[in-house]
């Protein structure tokens, strides 16, 4: 069902846009408390019957920012709502994204082709447009149950907070009274979800469910998306909330495995928390979903020993290494173009390279090497497939992706950075995960630009010729075409 075969047009509407009495003099005096701390406009809202249907109608207050006592200026009636109408009667009001609803009370000038002054003539406007709910219920459930009696056992008695759209609750009641039950269980957040009411009306299982987890269900306001993929998993809302991490994966063979033996699961996540590991924290609930969606390519999952490893660092750290490998291998074969650009790029760039007794920075030479560092450092160094990502921008020449490396481990990823070519300007520089450079990186930075300050033939002798060919030429990552031509290059006499 559909919220058009809910909220349909009225023809009363348009009977609606003549004058009705209205007393408020009480009304005023019963919410005076509660309205002198609005700034602006005040909203009141009071309930009657309009040929058997509920009509709400809403007040604007313009407050006497000049009294020092709370004294309103001048009332109107901005909006009124009729039952199970798709339309409201809107006069006098602005709405908009950014400054939101605000009555017209008087002409006024907003910009040179915008003026605005109240007309005082009703205009039908879309329902879903005029949601706003700062306004004060001047009525409450016993005066709803007066004037009809039918909504005794509605639920709305039960709410800790009452709806946005009193008319809107009365017009699901009606179609279906099952929200009285929810209304009482807590549940009432979901009440105004059509998906959901339909399938509480159709499926006894599916009810029973609910009622069952409606503590869970409520302390957290899940929405029928969360539940209905906990009940098609077998899984109470408690066991998915634990295992949504793992479901979140998407990947079939592991969620079928998980769901089988999802008590030994939660024993062994109970057992999983924070550990240390080389003076570095990690969680280790999220290692072994990594180590899920990494070993479930090599081993068979469901057995035991693979889905509860004795060692689940070891495990980790192995089979994610095995498929970072793989990914390397598949996304990084370069093309004859791709070879074309970057030794170009290295060949002007070369004497960028520095190193001292501790630490060295070489220019990316491949793409293979994009896409260890990013993966090992886990940063976006490795989107290589980008448009505009660093590997492309580097084949243009738009900007250098040079690595940090302990001279005593030139192989092992320590820390990116990313130069711009002409102003050498140094625009970042991260470690592992996004993280920022240490006081000896930081060390190493300074000591490396006062280097880039010298005269580009100085730097190309100080640059000595082994340090480029043993670079160049021992390099893991490159192609065989790829070491020749930059073997080549290393073998040019300096000036």
């Amino acid at each position: 069902m559909k919220y058009s075969d809910i909220f349909k047009d009225d023809p009363l509407l348009e009977e609606l846009k003549g004058d009705l009495p209205l007393s408020l003099e009480n009304k005023i005096k019963l919410f005076e408390t509660r309205m002198q701390y609005c700034d602006r406009s005040a909203y009141i809202s009071v309930m009657e019957l309009y040929k058997g249907k509920f009509l709400e109608r809403v007040f604007a207050f313009r407050r006497n920012r000049k009294s020092r006592k709370y004294r309103f200026q001048e009332c109107k009636e901005v909006m009124r709502i009729l039952e199970g109408s798709d339309q409201v009667l809107v006069r006098d009001m602005l709405v908009s994204r950014i400054g939101g609803y605000r009555v017209i009370w008087e002409r006024k000038r907003y910009s040179y082709y915008w003026i605005v002054e109240p007309d005082g003539i009703w205009e039908v406007e879309r329902r879903k447009r005029w949601t706003f709910s700062n306004w004060i219920h001047a009525y409450c459930f016993d005066d709803l149950v007066a004037m009809d009696p039918t909504l005794k056992y509605c639920g709305l008695n039960h709410l800790r907070f009452w709806p946005d759209r009193v008319t809107d609750f009365i017009t699901f009641y009606r179609i279906w009274p099952g929200i009285e039950m929810l209304c009482k269980h807590g549940l009432a957040h979901l009440a105004s979800d059509r998906r959901f009411l339909k399938r509480i009306e159709a499926d006894q299982a599916f009810r029973n469910y609910v009622l069952s987890n409606r503590l869970s269900i409520s302390c957290n306001e899940y929405n029928y998306v969360y539940i209905n993929a906990a009940y098609k998993l077998g899984l109470t809302i408690s066991e998915y909330e634990r295992l949504e991490d793992l479901i979140k994966t998407k990947h079939e063979t592991i969620i079928a495995a998980i769901v089988k033996k999802k008590t030994k699961v939660l024993e062994y996540l109970t057992r999983l928390g924070i550990t240390s590991n080389n003076g570095h924290v990690r969680n280790t609930r999220s290692d072994y979903r990594d180590y899920l969606l990494a070993a479930v390519n090599y081993v068979d999952i469901s057995r035991d020993k693979h889905l509860f490893p004795d060692d689940l660092m070891a495990a980790h750290d192995k089979y994610v290494a095995m498929a970072d490998a793989y990914r390397i291998k598949t996304r990084g074969k370069m093309t004859p173009e791709e070879i074309e650009k970057i030794a170009a790029v290295v060949e002007r760039y070369l004497d960028y390279e520095y190193e001292n007794e501790e630490l060295m920075v070489v220019l990316a030479k491949s793409k293979e090497e994009f896409l260890k560092e990013g993966f090992k450092l886990d940063h976006c160094v490795r989107e290589v497939e980008r448009q505009y990502g660093y590997y492309n921008r580097m084949l243009a020449q738009k900007t250098l992706i040079l690595f940090i490396r302990h001279v005593s481990a030139p192989g092992r990823p320590y820390y990116t950075v990313e130069m711009e070519p002409s102003s050498k300007t140094v625009l970042q520089c991260r470690g592992n995960h996004n993280c920022a450079p240490g006081p000896d990186v930081e060390k190493f930075v300074a000591e490396w630009l006062e280097y880039l300050k010298l005269p580009k033939k100085r730097r190309q002798k100080i640059h000595q010729r082994r340090f480029a060919s043993e670079q160049i030429t021992q390099s893991q990552y490159c192609g065989e075409e790829n070491r020749t031509q930059f073997a080549a290059m290393a073998a040019v006499p300096l000036s």
